[in-house]
């Protein structure tokens, strides 16, 4: 007989509570005004009024943008990595407040692992 263990913990699959979390953000948040399935030339792209960013830990980014079709402020590619370290980090709320305030930020998403796997 060989004893095995079941640990579920996939760090870059998305839970159920994260999909559930990310298609209600999808079907429940304003559009921003980006087609998601469109191509755009990057030197010439210009937001539109009504877009906006989420902000979460960077591991997320790709999940926030492939299920909730929203913005996201951090991904994988370390895009603004130090932005959103920053923010996370601030000793005050007057400093996040800032940081999202200039950089469109609407939607900050956070989870138990942040705490205690990410930011160890």
């Amino acid at each position: 007989m060989v004893a095995t263990a079941d640990y579920n913990y996939q760090p870059y699959v998305a839970s159920e509570d994260w999909v559930e979390g990310l298609l209600w953000m999808k079907s429940a948040t304003p559009d921003t005004g980006v087609n998601y399935y469109q191509t755009y030339q990057s030197e010439s792209f210009a937001y539109p009024e009504s877009s906006y960013g989420v902000l979460s830990w960077w591991d997320y980014g790709h999940w926030i943008s492939t299920i909730a079709h929203r913005m996201a402020v951090t991904n994988p590619f370390q895009t603004n990595l130090d932005m959103g370290a920053q923010f996370f980090m601030d000793k005050k709320e007057s400093g996040a407040d800032t940081i999202a305030t200039t950089n469109n930020i609407r939607y900050i998403i956070t989870d138990a692992d942040m705490i205690l796997i990410r930011c160890r």
